[in-house]
């Protein structure tokens, strides 16, 4: 039976990258390197909006009571996805007591991250939790966990808040998942750039709320 779900929305960020143009260039949900002859606004998320550095109440933490053993599961190597979602997941933990056994690169793929996850498992046996950079491997963690046979004491959280992983969490076999909120990136994109072009300034960040997904709590 699919059970309630908790959204707990935090903020993202939108970053500002100056330069001296009279055509200015928007962009938005990605980060660019600055451009001499262009003004780009780019929006996107950080892990650290969702997990505040240091702070041991934080959701992850909290599931973990702020100790054991987790493994990262990585995107394409060199993405902006995977390093963002990387830099902020990997500052959160060195805050913290979790120890990051492994981190590898499943390139976003829920096979490759299958693969990956049973063969870290076998390595680090001693293992609570999995976090995956997108919600396809954290599908395919959740399947090497079930071959292992250690489904009931191994963590998994995912990201994107794609439809198979909020329906993961409504079952139980995924512990929570970030939804980006798109729609909103976009409209405050637009808002921005419409600032802009009307010669006001613009905020160096501009938040945008993301998403929690989570099973909402059962009271005893």
């Amino acid at each position: 039976m699919d059970k309630p779900l908790r959204a707990n929305r935090q903020p993202a960020f939108m970053g500002t990258i100056t330069g001296q143009c009279c055509r200015p260039t928007f962009c938005t949900s990605i980060t660019v390197a600055p451009l001499p002859s262009q003004n780009c606004w780019t929006g996107y998320g950080t892990l650290e909006s969702l997990f505040p550095v240091g702070n041991s109440a934080s959701f992850f933490i909290e599931l973990l009571s702020n100790e054991g053993q987790v493994i990262q599961l990585e995107g394409v190597p060199g993405t902006s996805a995977a390093r963002e979602r990387g830099t902020g997941f990997e500052n959160i933990m060195e805050n913290s007591n979790i120890e990051i056994v492994a981190s590898q690169p499943a390139d976003f793929d829920r096979t490759k991250a299958l693969n990956v996850t049973e063969n870290l498992l076998q390595a680090n046996p001693d293992v609570k939790a999995i976090f995956a950079q997108n919600d396809e491997m954290a599908l395919g963690a959740i399947k090497a966990v079930e071959w292992v046979q250690r489904k009931k004491d191994i963590i998994v959280v995912g990201f994107d808040g794609t439809a198979e992983g909020v329906h993961a969490v409504q079952t139980g076999e995924m512990a929570a998942t970030v939804a980006q909120q798109a729609a909103a990136v976009g409209a405050k994109g637009v808002e921005v750039a419409d600032q802009v072009l009307k010669g006001m300034e613009a905020e160096e960040f501009t938040p945008v709320e993301l998403q929690l997904i989570q099973v909402e709590a059962v009271q005893p």
